[in-house]
Protein backbone atom coordinates (compact mmCIF):
# COMPACT_ATOMS: atom_id res chain seq x y z
CA UNK A 1 0.00 0.00 0.00
CA UNK A 2 1.11 3.56 -0.60
CA UNK A 3 2.93 5.43 2.12
CA UNK A 4 0.20 8.06 1.75
CA UNK A 5 -2.04 5.83 3.82
CA UNK A 6 0.25 6.53 6.76
CA UNK A 7 -0.31 10.29 6.46
CA UNK A 8 -3.20 12.26 7.87
CA UNK A 9 -5.85 13.74 5.60
CA UNK A 10 -4.63 17.19 6.62
CA UNK A 11 -1.03 16.41 5.66
CA UNK A 12 -2.07 14.93 2.32
CA UNK A 13 -4.37 17.85 1.55
CA UNK A 14 -1.59 20.34 2.18
CA UNK A 15 0.89 18.34 0.11
CA UNK A 16 -1.50 17.79 -2.80
CA UNK A 17 -2.63 21.41 -2.82
CA UNK A 18 0.94 22.66 -3.17
CA UNK A 19 1.51 20.32 -6.12
CA UNK A 20 -1.69 21.43 -7.85
CA UNK A 21 -0.92 25.11 -7.41
CA UNK A 22 2.62 24.63 -8.73
CA UNK A 23 1.60 22.55 -11.76
CA UNK A 24 -1.42 24.72 -12.56
CA UNK A 25 0.96 27.48 -13.64
CA UNK A 26 2.02 25.25 -16.54
CA UNK A 27 -1.47 24.86 -18.01
CA UNK A 28 -1.83 26.31 -21.52
CA UNK A 29 -5.34 27.62 -22.18
CA UNK A 30 -4.98 28.45 -25.87
CA UNK A 31 -5.07 26.31 -29.00
CA UNK A 32 -1.63 24.81 -29.47
CA UNK A 33 -1.87 22.91 -32.78
CA UNK A 34 -2.65 23.94 -36.35
CA UNK A 35 -5.45 21.38 -36.74
CA UNK A 36 -7.50 23.23 -34.16
CA UNK A 37 -8.40 25.83 -36.76
CA UNK A 38 -9.99 23.09 -38.89
CA UNK A 39 -11.74 20.39 -36.86
CA UNK A 40 -12.34 18.34 -40.01
CA UNK A 41 -8.66 17.46 -39.86
CA UNK A 42 -9.07 16.10 -36.34
CA UNK A 43 -9.24 12.37 -36.92
CA UNK A 44 -7.77 10.43 -33.98
CA UNK A 45 -9.32 11.28 -30.61
CA UNK A 46 -8.67 9.33 -27.42
CA UNK A 47 -10.81 8.66 -24.39
CA UNK A 48 -9.77 7.57 -20.90
CA UNK A 49 -11.94 6.34 -18.06
CA UNK A 50 -11.66 4.22 -14.92
CA UNK A 51 -14.44 2.02 -13.56
CA UNK A 52 -14.37 0.53 -10.09
CA UNK A 53 -15.40 -2.83 -8.70
CA UNK A 54 -18.74 -2.84 -6.91
CA UNK A 55 -17.25 -4.97 -4.14
CA UNK A 56 -13.75 -3.50 -3.81
CA UNK A 57 -13.35 0.28 -4.12
CA UNK A 58 -9.60 -0.08 -4.61
CA UNK A 59 -9.94 -2.39 -7.60
CA UNK A 60 -10.56 -0.81 -10.97
CA UNK A 61 -10.13 -1.04 -14.69
CA UNK A 62 -8.67 1.77 -16.75
CA UNK A 63 -9.59 1.80 -20.43
CA UNK A 64 -7.89 3.76 -23.15
CA UNK A 65 -9.47 3.96 -26.59
CA UNK A 66 -8.51 5.84 -29.72
CA UNK A 67 -11.32 6.53 -32.17
CA UNK A 68 -11.26 7.64 -35.80
CA UNK A 69 -13.63 10.59 -35.78
CA UNK A 70 -13.72 10.64 -39.58
CA UNK A 71 -14.72 6.98 -39.83
CA UNK A 72 -17.87 6.73 -37.73
CA UNK A 73 -15.81 6.74 -34.54
CA UNK A 74 -14.38 3.30 -35.19
CA UNK A 75 -12.06 2.11 -32.44
CA UNK A 76 -8.53 1.87 -33.85
CA UNK A 77 -6.82 1.20 -30.53
CA UNK A 78 -7.97 -0.25 -27.22
CA UNK A 79 -6.11 -1.16 -24.06
CA UNK A 80 -7.54 -2.20 -20.71
CA UNK A 81 -5.66 -2.62 -17.46
CA UNK A 82 -6.91 -4.00 -14.18
CA UNK A 83 -5.46 -1.80 -11.46
CA UNK A 84 -5.31 -1.63 -7.69
CA UNK A 85 -5.40 1.91 -6.38
CA UNK A 86 -3.10 2.61 -3.47
CA UNK A 87 -3.97 6.22 -2.66
CA UNK A 88 -7.06 7.16 -0.71
CA UNK A 89 -9.64 9.45 -2.28
CA UNK A 90 -9.83 13.02 -1.03
CA UNK A 91 -12.39 15.41 -2.51
CA UNK A 92 -10.71 17.86 -4.88
CA UNK A 93 -7.67 15.62 -5.30
CA UNK A 94 -8.97 12.78 -7.49
CA UNK A 95 -5.90 13.00 -9.72
CA UNK A 96 -3.63 11.77 -6.95
CA UNK A 97 -5.62 8.55 -6.87
CA UNK A 98 -5.86 7.98 -10.63
CA UNK A 99 -3.22 9.94 -12.52
CA UNK A 100 -0.41 7.36 -12.48
CA UNK A 101 -2.64 4.83 -14.23
CA UNK A 102 -3.83 7.29 -16.87
CA UNK A 103 -0.28 8.40 -17.64
CA UNK A 104 0.78 4.75 -17.91
CA UNK A 105 -1.89 4.24 -20.58
CA UNK A 106 -0.50 7.19 -22.51
CA UNK A 107 3.03 5.80 -22.26
CA UNK A 108 1.90 2.33 -23.35
CA UNK A 109 0.18 3.77 -26.42
CA UNK A 110 3.16 5.98 -27.27
CA UNK A 111 5.58 3.07 -26.99
CA UNK A 112 3.55 0.38 -28.75
CA UNK A 113 1.49 2.30 -31.32
CA UNK A 114 3.04 5.76 -31.81
CA UNK A 115 1.26 6.23 -35.14
CA UNK A 116 -2.03 6.07 -33.29
CA UNK A 117 -1.25 8.84 -30.82
CA UNK A 118 -4.35 11.06 -30.93
CA UNK A 119 -4.54 14.73 -31.69
CA UNK A 120 -6.46 15.28 -28.47
CA UNK A 121 -7.56 13.40 -25.37
CA UNK A 122 -10.94 13.47 -23.65
CA UNK A 123 -10.97 12.53 -19.98
CA UNK A 124 -13.93 11.80 -17.73
CA UNK A 125 -13.17 14.54 -15.24
CA UNK A 126 -12.53 18.26 -14.93
CA UNK A 127 -9.72 20.51 -16.01
CA UNK A 128 -9.90 24.19 -15.05
CA UNK A 129 -13.34 23.55 -13.56
CA UNK A 130 -11.77 22.94 -10.19
CA UNK A 131 -11.09 24.95 -7.00
CA UNK A 132 -7.44 25.36 -7.94
CA UNK A 133 -8.04 25.23 -11.70
CA UNK A 134 -6.19 21.94 -11.90
CA UNK A 135 -8.44 18.91 -12.07
CA UNK A 136 -7.65 15.45 -13.42
CA UNK A 137 -7.70 16.47 -17.10
CA UNK A 138 -5.23 19.31 -16.56
CA UNK A 139 -3.00 17.12 -14.43
CA UNK A 140 -2.85 14.52 -17.21
CA UNK A 141 -2.22 17.16 -19.87
CA UNK A 142 0.66 18.82 -18.05
CA UNK A 143 2.38 15.54 -17.19
CA UNK A 144 2.09 14.17 -20.76
CA UNK A 145 2.40 17.52 -22.56
CA UNK A 146 -0.68 16.76 -24.66
CA UNK A 147 -3.90 18.52 -25.63
CA UNK A 148 -6.69 17.46 -23.26
CA UNK A 149 -10.34 18.29 -22.64
CA UNK A 150 -12.11 17.63 -19.38
CA UNK A 151 -15.68 16.33 -19.75
CA UNK A 152 -17.66 15.60 -16.61
CA UNK A 153 -21.11 14.02 -16.44
CA UNK A 154 -22.10 15.88 -13.27
CA UNK A 155 -21.59 19.43 -12.02
CA UNK A 156 -18.61 20.11 -9.80
CA UNK A 157 -19.95 22.11 -6.89
CA UNK A 158 -17.21 24.12 -5.25
CA UNK A 159 -17.05 24.22 -1.47
CA UNK A 160 -18.42 27.77 -1.44
CA UNK A 161 -21.60 26.83 -3.31
CA UNK A 162 -24.79 26.88 -1.26
CA UNK A 163 -28.20 25.40 -2.04
CA UNK A 164 -29.49 28.53 -3.74
CA UNK A 165 -26.66 28.35 -6.27
CA UNK A 166 -27.44 24.69 -6.92
CA UNK A 167 -31.11 25.54 -7.44
CA UNK A 168 -30.19 28.31 -9.86
CA UNK A 169 -27.94 25.87 -11.71
CA UNK A 170 -30.86 23.50 -12.15
CA UNK A 171 -33.02 26.34 -13.47
CA UNK A 172 -30.37 27.29 -15.99
CA UNK A 173 -30.22 23.71 -17.25
CA UNK A 174 -33.89 24.05 -18.20
CA UNK A 175 -32.96 26.95 -20.49
CA UNK A 176 -30.79 24.66 -22.65
CA UNK A 177 -33.10 23.74 -25.50
CA UNK A 178 -30.99 22.55 -28.43
CA UNK A 179 -27.61 21.08 -29.30
CA UNK A 180 -24.85 23.59 -28.63
CA UNK A 181 -26.78 25.61 -26.06
CA UNK A 182 -24.56 26.35 -23.08
CA UNK A 183 -23.99 28.54 -20.09
CA UNK A 184 -20.78 29.62 -18.42
CA UNK A 185 -19.56 28.37 -15.08
CA UNK A 186 -17.42 30.90 -13.26
CA UNK A 187 -14.94 30.85 -10.41
CA UNK A 188 -15.75 31.88 -6.84
CA UNK A 189 -15.24 35.58 -7.50
CA UNK A 190 -17.35 35.43 -10.64
CA UNK A 191 -14.76 37.12 -12.83
CA UNK A 192 -13.46 34.14 -14.81
CA UNK A 193 -15.14 31.44 -16.89
CA UNK A 194 -13.68 28.06 -15.93
CA UNK A 195 -16.05 25.80 -17.85
CA UNK A 196 -19.43 25.46 -19.50
CA UNK A 197 -22.53 23.35 -19.14
CA UNK A 198 -23.13 22.12 -22.69
CA UNK A 199 -26.21 20.49 -24.22
CA UNK A 200 -24.95 17.84 -26.61
CA UNK A 201 -28.16 16.14 -27.76
CA UNK A 202 -31.69 17.46 -28.23
CA UNK A 203 -33.18 14.44 -26.48
CA UNK A 204 -30.98 14.64 -23.38
CA UNK A 205 -32.21 16.53 -20.33
CA UNK A 206 -28.82 17.03 -18.68
CA UNK A 207 -25.73 18.73 -20.13
CA UNK A 208 -22.12 17.67 -19.82
CA UNK A 209 -19.53 19.92 -18.22
CA UNK A 210 -16.65 20.93 -20.47
CA UNK A 211 -13.44 22.59 -19.36
CA UNK A 212 -9.95 23.19 -20.66
CA UNK A 213 -7.51 20.49 -19.69
CA UNK A 214 -4.34 21.66 -21.42
CA UNK A 215 -3.18 23.16 -24.74
CA UNK A 216 -6.68 23.90 -26.05
CA UNK A 217 -9.04 26.86 -25.85
CA UNK A 218 -12.49 26.51 -24.32
CA UNK A 219 -14.09 27.37 -27.66
CA UNK A 220 -12.23 24.57 -29.44
CA UNK A 221 -12.91 22.18 -26.57
CA UNK A 222 -16.64 22.78 -26.96
CA UNK A 223 -16.53 22.18 -30.71
CA UNK A 224 -14.51 18.97 -30.33
CA UNK A 225 -16.98 17.64 -27.75
CA UNK A 226 -19.94 18.45 -30.02
CA UNK A 227 -18.16 16.75 -32.93
CA UNK A 228 -17.84 13.58 -30.85
CA UNK A 229 -21.38 13.32 -29.49
CA UNK A 230 -23.67 10.68 -30.95
CA UNK A 231 -25.22 10.48 -27.49
CA UNK A 232 -25.03 12.78 -24.47
CA UNK A 233 -21.45 11.81 -23.58
CA UNK A 234 -18.78 12.16 -26.29
CA UNK A 235 -17.88 8.85 -27.92
CA UNK A 236 -14.26 8.53 -26.72
CA UNK A 237 -15.34 8.75 -23.07
CA UNK A 238 -18.58 6.82 -23.59
CA UNK A 239 -16.74 3.91 -25.21
CA UNK A 240 -13.99 3.90 -22.57
CA UNK A 241 -16.65 3.92 -19.85
CA UNK A 242 -18.60 1.02 -21.37
CA UNK A 243 -15.49 -1.09 -21.94
CA UNK A 244 -14.00 -0.44 -18.51
CA UNK A 245 -17.27 -1.38 -16.78
CA UNK A 246 -17.53 -4.55 -18.84
CA UNK A 247 -13.97 -5.52 -17.94
CA UNK A 248 -14.24 -4.88 -14.20
CA UNK A 249 -17.55 -6.72 -13.95
CA UNK A 250 -16.35 -9.88 -15.67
Amino acid sequence: MSENYNKTIEDLTEEFMKIQIELSEKVITQDSDDWMSDLNSCDLIAGLDISYSKTDSCLGCVSCVVLDANNQFAIVYENNSIIRLTNQYIAGFLAFREIEFLVKEYETLKQNQPKLLPKIWLIDGNGLLHPRKFGLASHFGVLTDTAVIGVAKNPYYMSFVDQSVKDEHKRRILSLQKIGDQFDIKNSSGDEVIGVALKTRNDCKNPVYVSIGHKVSLETAIQVVLKCCLYRVPEPIRRADIISRQQINK
